[in-house]
This record gives C-alpha cells, structure tokens and sequence, in this order.
C-alpha cells in the first residue's frame, strides 16, 4: 500500500514537471514575482508542499521525492539530485 501512495505521488510530480518546466535559473534563493513566492530547492532538506503550489525545473533532470502522509494529510519535497525551485502560492 505504501509504495503504491509513493509510485501516484511520483507520478502526480511528473505532472508537475510537464506543466511547470522551465528553462531559466533562480539566481536567488528566495525571490517574489507575479506568481508567488519562488524559493530555489536545497538537496536533501524537506520542504512542505500546499495545495496550489507548483515545483519548476531549473536543471534539465531533477530528481525529487514527494511523499505525503496520509495521517496528517501534510506532502513534502525533498531535492535529490539537479536543480529546482518551489513557487508558493
């Protein structure tokens, strides 16, 4: 059951990926544009994720884990390999 949770997360990423692929670079950590707060991904720290926020590529392959608890309803982000950016809404 678990890996099942994890394999539709992965793919509800994949979606993400598709709608919000970007060519462009983040040259700050944290900045504010007309869609929200963007905040470049660090490898390996866990970010929360709510509902309306979008993950954008920055590097051409990105490699990052979801992962949502089903007790607590809460989804996290965690960057493993490339580079991305969270842009909260």
């Amino acid at each position: 059951m678990n890996r099942l949770i994890k394999i539709a997360t992965l793919a509800v990423v994949s979606v993400f990926f598709t709608a919000c692929g970007s060519s462009s670079s983040t040259t700050t950590a944290t900045s504010q544009g007309d869609y929200g707060t963007n905040e470049r991904m660090i490898t390996n720290k866990d970010y929360k994720i709510n509902s309306g926020d979008e993950i954008e590529k920055i590097s051409d392959d990105p490699t990052i884990e979801v992962v949502t608890d089903l007790e607590t309803g809460i989804t996290t982000a965690k960057l493993i390999s490339g580079e991305a950016a969270i842009i909260k809404h």
